[in-house]
């Protein structure tokens, strides 16, 4: 996705990568650079599915959310060594083979993650030097790959968990998401103030049914709501009192008011299943804000806006084309704060700033770029 982790009015391109880490290409006025390593997600290598931003501790820069595959899976045992992938043209075929592979704790050997049988059946050779799953068990990668090895390239994960990654300016502190967070793959993610205390909450879509016959399908989530503090700590909210229980393959997942009545509303795709709509009855109405940029950008996307209240400024909002997983949330945009918004700050693409003032008693605004 596309978002202003700087401030300057140009967004970042953020990506989130499978076995590499969440990639951040800062943008100075339209040109692109790796600021990855600089601001600090190197280190968290993963198989990230989604990311999303929004201003979990209320200071005005934007945060991200990313997607992992949380800690209830076959691999977490492992994970601290860091799990591998090594791949290349391992069966001498002309083609690529890849291997999986984790460090054995007692022995602190690299060994496949596979069986005899399935990695077999990819390297075929590998049956004429281990005719029983009592050999191929005692060897470690090296042994089993032989020279195929040295002509193979690795990918490496240590890091599964879901993860807020909040932005600390020159530098984004890790931080993971409840262990709720945890017991299922997330994909869609979505960021809003779903009860309208002011701040921002997050949204996961949950589960993945697609895996081998050796592995037990990831089922354990129902959709998660996790309601923000406004210092970029969570709490899950349980399903009895959000109303959200999914059971299938959640997928993308995006937010918009669809009544018009001040409150956000949650749509989840799934797999193979229906659409899932939920309509939000108990959050305090906010203020439904709806930005008009110019011809070429209608919706105004890459502009953000905050709440003002006497002294007091609300979280960061963004309008964005496109964020989570597949998904796209609504152009306008519902805020809230402890008292009635006194005026918006807006900041348009491009940097250009104004400040509007909210009629006393609205419940909706249109703002123009050219106001």
């Amino acid at each position: 996705m596309f978002s202003d982790l700087t401030g300057d009015g140009f967004p970042e391109l953020v990506l989130a990568c499978e076995w590499d880490a969440v990639r951040v290409l800062r943008n100075d006025k339209g040109q692109f650079t790796d600021a990855t390593e600089q601001l600090g997600f190197s280190k968290y290598q993963g198989w990230w599915n989604a990311v999303a931003t929004g201003d979990f501790d209320n200071d005005g820069r934007l945060d991200i959310v990313a997607a992992n595959w949380g800690r209830n899976t076959p691999y977490q045992a492992y994970v601290a060594e860091g799990l591998r992938a090594y791949y290349g043209d391992l069966a001498d075929s002309g083609g690529i083979e890849i291997v999986e592979a984790y460090v054995e704790p007692q022995k602190k050997r690299v060994t496949p993650w596979r069986d005899l049988q399935t990695v077999a059946g990819v390297i075929p050779s590998i049956r004429e030097r281990f005719t029983t799953a009592a050999a191929y068990g005692e060897a470690d990668l090296e042994k089993i790959l032989g020279p195929a090895l040295n002509r193979a390239a690795v990918l490496t994960a240590n890091w599964l968990d879901s993860t807020v990654f909040l932005n600390r300016g020159e530098r984004f502190e890790a931080r993971p998401l409840p262990w709720e967070a945890q017991v299922a793959p997330a994909f869609g993610t979505c960021v809003a103030d779903f009860d309208g205390d002011g701040n921002e909450d997050i949204f996961l879509a949950q589960n993945f049914f697609g895996v081998n016959d050796q592995t037990s399908r990831y089922d354990a989530g129902r959709g998660l709501w996790l309601k923000g503090d406004g210092h970029g700590g969570f709490t899950a909210v349980a399903a009895e009192q959000s109303g959200v229980r999914i059971y299938g393959e959640q997928r993308g997942a995006a937010v918009c008011d669809y009544d018009a009545d001040g409150r956000v509303d949650l749509a989840v795709a799934q797999n193979a299943a229906a659409t899932k709509l939920f309509h939000n009855e108990r959050a305090k109405p906010g203020l439904r804000v709806r930005l008009k940029g110019p011809p070429g950008n209608p919706c105004a996307f890459g502009a953000v806006l905050r709440v003002i209240v006497g002294e007091k400024r609300g979280p960061v909002r963004e309008v964005q084309g496109g964020s989570g997983y597949l998904s796209q949330n609504s152009s306008m945009q519902v805020v809230a704060a402890s008292e009635a918004p006194a005026k918006i700050w807006v900041r348009w693409p491009g940097g250009r700033e104004t400040t509007t003032a909210v009629p006393a008693g609205a419940k909706a605004i249109t703002i123009s770029e050219r106001d």
